[in-house]
């Protein structure tokens, strides 16, 4: 009797301890997630500064004042140091992050679905995302998705829609690259690579939507050139130009889409009136918290 005792009480002190390792690792994460998402908004914030001064200088006429081509040389120094910086953020803070799996048979289905249409979309397993190229899934400057890609998503959406999918938040998030938008045409409709990114998002939500995904479980939001996947080269980079769909498990707190209802999925709508907030959660982090939706 004693020995079962004493056995009993060691099991019950392993679980408590294992339960408060594992309680211990996640408010680490936790707070790792929270120090690198702080620092990668400041980052961000002073790279967007750094970016306007540059173009508002190259816009200007070629300066013949060698104190100004120090500064613009200084301004260009600074920015490709930002952006080392935020790069390392960013590994740091997917380094630090949770991966979460999805139930086997829709995990299954979107990967066959990538195999499928390769040309257009790949799935990231890991990340329980897909990754449309949007060299393909819109027309050049345009945030319309093509015939092509209307038929892809509306596929997705069947997948999308399937029962095991149903506990699970839909939000698509939009990609450029980091070269200016110049041509008039484009800029009067998407004066920013922050609008064009948004824009391009909405559109995705809105052939989902068409397809039957519901809109209460739709968010979008846009990040402008600010989460390449590659350096971007003087002319950008295809890499960099997408549309991810990821998906992330409907929270039972106050709130969540389901709750909200259309009204959320109406102010994502809205979202092409303004250039989106400074600083939204990145996309590629694998702690699943969630996000603001636009």
């Amino acid at each position: 009797m004693k020995r079962l005792l004493l056995g009993s009480v060691m099991i019950t002190s392993l679980f408590l301890f294992g339960g408060c390792a594992a309680q211990q690792r996640a408010d680490e994460l936790e707070a790792m997630n929270k120090q690198a998402e702080a620092q990668i908004i400041d980052l961000k914030q002073r790279l967007e500064e750094a970016e306007a001064t540059i173009q508002t200088m190259r816009d200007a006429p070629p300066p013949k004042d060698p104190v100004l081509l120090l500064e613009l040389q200084g301004l260009r120094e600074e920015r490709a140091r930002l952006q080392a910086e935020l790069a390392q953020a960013q590994a740091e803070l997917r380094e630090a992050g949770v991966v979460v799996a999805l139930p086997e048979r829709l995990d299954r289905a979107l990967m066959e679905l990538a195999e499928a249409n390769s040309d257009l979309m790949a799935y990231d397993q890991d990340m329980a995302l897909i990754r449309f190229k949007s060299d393909l899934t819109f027309p050049p400057g345009s945030a319309e998705v093509s015939p092509q890609a209307a038929s892809s998503i509306a596929r997705l959406a069947a997948v999308l829609s399937r029962s095991e999918a149903e506990q699970y938040e839909v939000r698509i998030l939009g990609h450029t690259d980091s070269v200016p938008i110049s041509n008039p045409g484009t800029r009067e409709k998407h004066p920013t690579n922050w609008h064009l990114s948004v824009h391009r998002a909405i559109g995705v939500k809105n052939a989902l939507e068409k397809a039957g995904v519901p809109a209460s479980r739709i968010g979008v939001a846009g990040y402008g050139p600010y989460r390449p996947l590659e350096e971007n080269a003087a002319d950008g980079s295809a890499a960099n130009r997408r549309v991810e769909i990821m998906l992330v498990p409907i929270s039972e707190t106050p709130g969540t889409p389901t709750e909200l209802g259309a009204s959320q999925a109406s102010s994502s709508s809205n979202a092409s009136a303004t250039p989106p907030p400074a600083e939204p959660a990145d996309p590629n982090t694998r702690v699943r918290r969630p996000l603001i939706t636009k």
